[in-house]
């Protein structure tokens, strides 16, 4: 046999030479996404042949065959590419392609992870030639704080105290809050707390008066997501006093005489009582003391209450003191008739008088046309 370096001429002469002399097997072809080992030029009788896969794909059906007779003695198995199964990730998880979490991804799929906004992971998943992934997988863990809507941190809601009342009915602003995880399924808490302690934001609440000018109510609300993110605000309350302290039996005014020879005379009275809506203790100032000397004259006295918010209230009274009112026990006397003696009416009295209504009375019965007045002058009041 001859050979020649052209491998369509040797296959010419390895044909044409072996037809009459050998039995040949068909040449099954090459297999795809494989190669054959074995003797597959001449596939003479007896001869073996086998597939094998490239990397990335398996073998499905017969690894071998034998030419027997002319004839295989089964038809070669073909080499499919190896499929990774969807993988086992987190329900949040988000896939590039997105048929990585639909369906089998062929060898060599690289798949890009990533989570929902709010979650913030990235990573890769390759398919590999043994149908399991390799790489990173994300975790989806939330780290996004729900948004939470309320007053302002620096915002003072003012009310009023009731009437009568040391405290205020106030009703808190109705929480708005929402949070990336509800896209998902996530569940979000809220709590309310009213100077530290919980509080129920759906009923009224009572607040005492703030008297101070830094005093206040502090409102927290509180959200907390399934991942444990929190949001939080704070607001102020400032309930204010605008009542002032209410005095009851205030004294009446007091008039009152001294004793014979003196100027002076201790005086005394019921203190007011006062009361104050916010139920705390009040001052009170009296700019006159009780039980003290009080000399000839008119003097005002009054009362100065004031509350812890400053709150004013006055409560006076005057307080009058006289000289006693006398008649001068030596008149002049001259003569009316026989048997009647009057008071000299050239001279005036000295004295006040100590009844003044006595001026339009009558002297004597004996003289009833003649009057007080027209024979003396008194000197607390001129007859």
């Amino acid at each position: 046999m001859n050979w020649v370096l052209c491998f369509g001429v040797v296959f010419a002469v390895v044909f044409g030479s072996s037809e009459g002399s050998q039995i040949r097997c068909k040449f099954p072809g090459h297999p795809k996404n494989g190669y054959l080992r074995g003797d597959w030029i001449n596939r003479s009788e007896g001869e073996t042949l086998r597939v094998e896969c490239y990397e990335g794909f398996k073998l499905k059906g017969p690894s071998e065959a034998v030419c027997k007779n002319g004839e295989w003695t089964t038809a070669l198995g073909k080499c499919e590419v190896v499929m990774c199964q969807p993988p086992k990730t987190g329900r949040l998880s988000i896939s590039d392609p997105p048929s990585c979490l639909t369906g089998s991804s062929p060898y060599g799929t690289l798949c890009r992870m990533s989570c929902p906004p709010g979650y913030p992971d990235q990573a890769g998943l390759f398919c590999s030639k043994d149908g399991q992934w390799e790489g990173r997988d994300v975790v989806c863990k939330d780290r996004q704080p729900p948004d939470l809507k309320c007053p302002s941190k620096d915002q003072v809601i003012t009310h009023q105290s009731d009437p009568g009342k040391a405290t205020a009915k106030v009703s808190f602003p109705t929480p708005s809050y929402t949070d990336n995880s509800e896209a998902h399924g996530g569940k979000l808490s809220f709590s309310a707390t009213l100077d530290g302690k919980p509080v129920s934001v759906k009923k009224e609440h009572e607040l005492s008066i703030t008297p101070r000018r830094f005093d206040y109510h502090e409102v927290k609300y509180i959200v907390t997501d399934e991942a444990g993110n929190e949001a939080k605000c704070y607001f102020l309350y400032r309930i204010q006093d605008k009542e002032a302290p209410k005095i009851t039996s205030c004294p009446s005014n007091i008039a009152l005489t001294t004793k014979k020879g003196e100027n002076m005379i201790r005086v005394s009275w019921k203190e007011p009582t006062v009361t104050d809506n916010s139920g705390k203790d009040v001052s009170v100032f009296c700019d006159r003391v009780n039980y003290s000397q009080f000399p000839v004259g008119t003097h005002l006295v009054r009362y100065h209450v004031s509350d812890r918010s400053n709150n004013k209230a006055f409560c006076e009274f005057h307080i009058t003191v006289k000289l006693p009112c006398i008649d001068h026990p030596d008149f002049p006397i001259t003569s009316v008739n026989p048997g009647i003696v009057l008071p000299d009416p050239a001279n005036a009295c000295s004295y006040p008088a100590s009844d003044l209504t006595k001026c339009d009375d009558a002297v004597s019965p004996f003289v009833p046309n003649l009057v007080w007045k027209q024979i003396c002058r008194k000197t607390c009041k001129a007859c």
